[in-house]
This record gives C-alpha cells, structure tokens and sequence, in this order.
C-alpha cells in the first residue's frame, strides 16, 4: 500500500479528462494527440502501465477504445472518481490549458 500516491490509473484518469475539456467540440470522445509512449513519458510511468491502466478503464466500462487514436468516455462520473482530480507534483500541470 502506498500512502499519498498517485496510482498509474488516477494519472490517466486525469490525462484524458484533461484532454476531453480542452475539445469542447467533441464532448466524451478523446483525441489523442501522442503515441502512448508519449504519454507514458509525460506522466513518468512505462508504457505498459500506461497500457494496463487503459485496459483496466476499458474492462470496466468506463471508456472504450474507437481507434488507435480515439477515446470515448462511457461513464465520466467513474473516470471523474478514479482520477479527476490533478495529480500533484510532476510534470502534469503543463497540459493544462
């Protein structure tokens, strides 16, 4: 158990609301705009956590995957409560906009 830690799905969690509200014009649907090695650079995890983190959201039901680019959240008020508050410390303020 680790106390005060931002697990790998809290971070992503968050990655993705953070980038639903920045395209107000497709709400509940996610562009990503980087590779997932990307991704997992910018938060400081591998990318298989970022992989298990995204199949872990997927398996349960909160998004679905609609391409190799493309994220629809299903249901926001569980992705909202697995990791919509900003993480602290890292690098994760800089994509806010």
């Amino acid at each position: 158990m680790v106390l005060g830690g931002v697990t790998a799905v809290e971070k992503v969690g968050w990655f993705l609301l953070t980038l639903e509200k920045r395209a107000s014009d497709q709400k509940g649907q996610v562009e990503l705009p980087i590779t997932r090695y990307d991704i997992a650079e910018y938060l400081s995890v591998s990318v298989e956590t970022v992989c298990r983190a995204i199949t872990d959201l997927q398996q349960r039901g909160i998004i679905a995957l609609v391409g190799t680019r493309k994220v629809k959240i299903m249901d926001r008020a569980a992705l909202e409560e697995r990791g919509g508050t900003k993480p602290q410390g890292g690098k994760l303020g800089l994509i806010a906009a």
